[in-house]
Order: structure tokens, then sequence, then C-alpha cells
């Protein structure tokens, strides 16, 4: 689990998971962004372990984690499964489309994310 901080403002806790194609965030997350849900944001569509969803896509200025920025990274929102909204924890993953832009390192044994600029 890293922090990173959305748009200059928001910090958040992610799980990195480089399986993930792009990266989420929480209704929770998009709402203390000021991003509002509605009919009008492009979708796409996300296969959960039961069936097929449409989840709105929009466009964050920036991801910073670790003193390492992205600047126009498309997100999902959609609220994870067992992501609770009132306790502590993650409240997005962080994907490959974040991801991509560095050569990563992860050491699980001593729980580091290591970033470097491709």
């Amino acid at each position: 689990m890293v922090e990173a901080t959305l748009n200059q403002r928001v910090k958040a806790d992610f799980l990195v998971d480089t399986g993930a194609a792009l990266t989420m965030i929480s209704s929770q997350t998009a709402k203390a962004l000021g991003i509002v849900l509605h009919a009008k944001l492009p979708t796409i569509a996300m296969q959960t372990v039961s069936k097929t969803i449409e989840v709105p896509l929009t466009v964050l200025d920036s991801i910073m984690v670790g003193g390492m920025e992205v600047k126009d990274v498309t997100v999902a929102v959609y609220d994870i499964k067992g992501f609770d909204p009132y306790l502590p924890g993650p409240r997005g993953l962080l994907g490959r489309n974040f991801l991509r832009h560095f050569h990563v390192q992860i050491d699980l044994k001593e729980g580091f994310l290591r970033l470097e600029k491709n």
C-alpha cells in the first residue's frame, strides 16, 4: 500500500496492482476531489468476479507517489468490495496506466515500492 496525492491536494492510500490496467478510485475519493458522478461521464466495461459492469471514467490532473508525478491520469470510479469507506485503508488501486511511466521495483519482504523515471 502506498500514499498518493491526487490533484496536488487529496491524499489517499492505494493498493499497487500491477495486474490492473487502469487506476481506480472510490466514489468517496471522487467526492473529495469534487468529481460529480453523472450520466455524462464516459464509461468502461469492467469484469468483476461475477459479472461485467459499466463504471465511470474521469481524468485526474495528477497523481503523485513518493515525489514521482504523472499528469492527466484516466481513472475508473468504482467501490471495490471489501474497501470500507468508513475505515482506514485503501481508497483505490494504482494500476499500470500510472506505473508504466516508471521502472517499478516492489519488495514485499521489506515493504517498499521504488519508482524510477523511464
